[in-house]
């Protein structure tokens, strides 16, 4: 479709998507966007040989190519010299398979080591995170109830020299699939959907390291969670990258982090690169831990990610259900970054005897407790909940929780010994039995497995006489102050 060409202006900032006539995939996404929107092309004296046609629109310039995709190093340079000013390159390519597989694509281009498909040895295109997760998302929304998967894939060959972000966006895998209209226009629709306001978006981006070509755990991420990826890395590229190549990466994706998914990933191979990632002062970051940020800002997770460290190193963080809630509707860069008083993160201490108490016979409970309040809480690397826990509120508000904290411990503790809640002193009086050997041996119990058994609050049969647990404890007092 074409339009009246005095309202475009071709010197603007434009997403600018590169065909090829030498691609059929191409072509047929081609087709697809001068349908969708309105177009008009452009003629003038500097467009190079090179160049078959160019088209643009309100937001959007196509670049129909003579020569093949792969090969277009520094094309962002030649698009300027044109005249013309892209904000993102999106090439709409083929994607080529020995596998007969409807799958629509898109990944960052660059090498790692090969160059036998453009682009030079160990050098990266700029990414597009953004572009990524934008793209990805809109093609699997419009893929439901059809025939194409939808996928990730590791940054491979050329272009590598790309200064402007850049983003291939494929059709796969055979002939069949690349001149399908379905696809053609699914691809096209979710180009469209990329504009210059939405690319300028906030999300947390990882560097990615580990899984197969087609990274399953990176792509749900993508589909599942609040972040994005730059750069990926298969397990098939690992062996070839070195501090150069990460550092290169990480200029080219400006990660918040690195994610690491470790099935099939040499434990020497992790060790290298989180070695590298250290020097480079960027910090790896687990699947839980992505998926426990949800849709608070990566700026605030890592502030109270660090003040939890601070305290108990290579812990889990947990922000609880209902203040994420509470979260998710404030202004949470002002909030945290603000000097006054009762708008900081604050440190609540629980007697860590009570809280190790809870640990041992409640520890779900607790858990399960603490999401219903508006908290923050350590898991260990053991499993155990901390004594340290963190809330986002006035200092009064804090104080409250804190009560409501050690009253949920108590309450627990209840439920599993006699206990005495003494107010006056400030301190609980826990009952409890433990398994005396010696008497157990009195009783004609035999060290060994039995021993285990009853230890473990199991009755056991010695002869025809039956030994219950409570014949073989000692009973005992434990006092918490609170």
């Amino acid at each position: 479709m074409y339009s009246d060409t005095s309202i475009i202006d071709s010197s603007e900032d434009k997403v600018t998507i590169i065909c090829s006539k030498k691609d059929d995939a191409s072509l047929n996404i081609m087709n697809s966007l001068l349908q969708i929107e309105i177009w008009h092309q452009v003629d003038h004296k500097y467009i190079p040989d090179d160049f078959h046609r160019v088209f643009e629109s309100k937001f959007h310039r196509i670049i129909e190519i003579n020569s093949s995709l792969i090969y277009q190093d520094a094309i962002d340079q030649t698009i300027r010299k044109s005249g013309f000013e892209p904000s993102l390159i999106i090439f709409a390519s083929k994607h080529a398979s020995k596998q007969d597989r409807k799958v629509l694509t898109a990944h960052f281009s660059g090498n790692v080591n090969s160059i036998g498909y453009g682009g030079r040895s160990k050098e990266l295109a700029m990414s597009s995170p953004i572009a990524l997760k934008l793209v990805l998302n809109s093609m699997k929304t419009l893929c439901q109830g059809g025939d194409y998967e939808v996928s990730l894939e590791a940054t491979h060959h050329g272009p590598s020299d790309i200064q402007t972000p850049s983003l291939f966006v494929e059709i796969g895998s055979k002939h069949a699939q690349w001149t399908d209209v379905y696809a053609g226009k699914i691809v096209a629709q979710s180009i469209l959907q990329i504009k210059n306001d939405i690319l300028k978006a906030k999300k947390p981006v990882a560097l990615g390291f580990g899984g197969g070509h087609y990274p399953v755990r990176q792509s749900r991420l993508i589909f599942e969670s609040g972040i994005t990826f730059g750069h990926i890395f298969s397990n098939y590229q690992i062996k070839y990258i070195d501090y150069n190549l990460i550092s290169h990466a990480v200029e080219r994706t400006k990660p918040d982090f690195a994610f690491f998914d470790k099935k099939n990933l040499p434990i020497k191979e992790q060790k290298k690169i989180e070695n590298i990632l250290t020097l480079l002062g960027i910090e790896i970051i687990g699947e839980s831990e992505i998926r426990e940020m949800s849709t608070i800002p990566w700026s605030f997770f890592s502030l109270i990610r660090n003040i939890a460290n601070s305290y108990k190193p290579d812990s889990f963080v947990k922000i609880s259900h209902i203040l994420k809630k509470q979260l998710s509707s404030l202004d949470l860069p002002i909030c945290y970054e603000s000097s006054s008083t009762n708008k900081k993160i604050h440190k609540l201490e629980i007697n860590k005897n009570l809280v190790d108490e809870v640990n041992k016979c409640g520890l779900e409970e607790l858990q399960i407790s603490l999401e219903k309040l508006p908290v923050i809480y350590i898991i260990e690397s053991d499993g155990d909940i901390n004594n340290y826990f963190f809330a986002f509120n006035e200092n009064n508000i804090c104080l409250n929780l804190k009560a409501k904290i050690t009253y949920e411990c108590i309450q627990i503790l209840k439920k599993h010994y006699e206990t005495k809640h003494d107010l006056a002193e400030g301190a609980i009086y826990i009952k409890k039995q433990r398994f005396n050997p010696k008497m157990a041996q009195e009783l004609g119990v035999e060290p060994g497995p039995m021993f285990g058994k009853l230890a473990s609050g199991n009755t056991v049969k010695v002869n025809t006489k039956i030994i219950t647990p409570e014949m073989v404890n000692d009973t005992y007092t434990t006092k918490i102050y609170l």
